[in-house]
This record gives structure tokens, sequence and C-alpha cells, in this order.
């Protein structure tokens, strides 16, 4: 008797085979390089730093935590700083004094020192590895020295900062 259930269910199981199909479907998946970049909420879009006395002329001005940026990549990343023109432009009572960029300096919050800003060659401020916005390294603060001694006169002085991520 068990020699015949077991034909039975044999040749049950070789019909079953014979009923279902089977196809393949192959499935790619194509991951594209990204790299992101923003501002941390709450990060103002223009920075005042106000020398209100000769401490500040002479001796500089600091302002911490000047911009928060955030990188998100799958990507071995560097991110650069530079200035969007060589001088910065000057609204006040006398004729363009021509500031350069280099009287701005910057620091990764916490670096031991400056670097100036520069047009013509971008500066590195930070490096990582791939990484979402909040990951340990992918928020950098940025500091701003400003050290324009007692060269320039009284006024108002703007330029571009430009943060730019790439890989590494």
């Amino acid at each position: 008797m068990l020699g015949k259930v077991t034909s039975i269910l044999l040749v049950l199981l070789a019909v079953s085979e014979l009923t279902m199909g089977q196809s393949p479907h192959d499935v790619t998946i194509d991951i594209a390089n990204t790299l992101d970049m923003k501002f941390v909420n709450g990060t103002s879009a223009i920075q005042n730093i106000a020398l209100t006395s000769s401490t500040d002329l002479g001796d500089g001005k600091e302002k911490a935590n000047a911009a928060q940026l955030q990188v998100r990549t799958n990507l071995n990343w560097k991110l650069m700083v530079s200035a969007g023109f060589p001088i910065f432009s000057y609204f006040g009572s006398v004729v363009n004094p021509n500031m350069p960029a280099s009287v701005l300096t910057f620091r990764k919050s916490g670096a031991a020192t400056y670097s100036a800003l520069s047009y013509d060659t971008p500066v590195e401020l930070a490096t990582g590895s791939p990484g979402d916005y909040t990951d340990t390294g992918h928020e950098i603060n940025v500091d701003y020295l400003v050290d324009s001694g007692y060269d320039y006169p009284a006024g108002l002085y703007f330029i571009n900062v430009f943060y730019t991520a790439s890989e590494q």
C-alpha cells in the first residue's frame, strides 16, 4: 500500500511540474551619482558683520557659525569655498576702495586657522564620505573673520561667497 501511495505522489508531483510555468524576470537597478548640498533651515541668506569700533577694525571681528551647510551623497565629496568677485562691492560716500575678497576669511568651525576668501582659487573647506544630511560629518558649520584693518572707509561692503560640493 505504501508503494502505491508513493507512486501516486510522484505522479502528482510530476503532473504539477508540467502544469506550472516558470520564466526568469531579470531586474536591473541603475543608481546614479547624486550630490546635494543645502543650507540648514534657519541659516540667514545674508550675513552682516558690523565693524563698529576701533577694536573691531584693529583686531578683526568673528562671526561664529555664519553659515551652516549639509551634504548628502553617495560619493566621496569635498566642499570648496570661493568669492563671486575679486573685490567687494562698495556702497559709500567715496570712490570704491577696492577691498579684496581676502579681507573675509573663513574656517570650518573648530578648526585652528582661517583661510582667505579667493576669487581665483577655490579653497577646500571639508571632505566626507557617502551619507545623508544628518550623518556625522555631513553638517558643516563655517565661521567668518573680517580683518580689514584701518585701510578702508566707512560704508557697506558686499560679496557673494560660493560653496561648491563636488566628487573627490
